[in-house]
């Protein structure tokens, strides 16, 4: 990706979309939720995202073709989108905690996803 002009120029722009559309959906569909687990659902949606950013960087070139450093480049954009996912889930558990202790035991698929985001991944 760091070969592609595209990348340099709009990283900042297209970190700062991905987090604010990280931020409202996860708002939309998690907030008040606590009865079932979010992660694999996120989790399928970060890889279409990647998908999309691989795309758009690498001009639509075949995962075959990719450089080790474009490849590096892929994989530190999937981390950082992830790490930014789990940072802010946690965080709006936490913000919950006291409704989804209150819920238990019917809260627990969003306990078992806060402790995966602090511990598990």
């Amino acid at each position: 990706f760091r070969s592609c002009p595209l990348e340099r120029v709009s990283s900042d722009a297209v970190t700062t979309i991905l987090h604010k559309m990280m931020e409202e959906k996860m708002e939309k569909k998690c907030r008040g939720e606590y009865e079932r687990s979010f992660l694999s659902e996120f989790h399928e949606w970060i890889g279409k995202v990647i998908g999309w950013l691989s795309k758009v960087f690498l001009q639509d070139k075949n995962a075959v073709s990719l450089t080790p450093e474009s490849s590096s480049t892929l994989k530190q954009w999937c981390c950082h989108v992830q790490r930014f996912f789990y940072r802010i889930y946690a965080s709006m558990r936490i913000e919950e905690l006291f409704s989804i202790i209150r819920d238990f035991p019917d809260s627990k698929p969003a306990i078992e996803d806060l402790k995966y985001c602090q511990i598990g991944r």
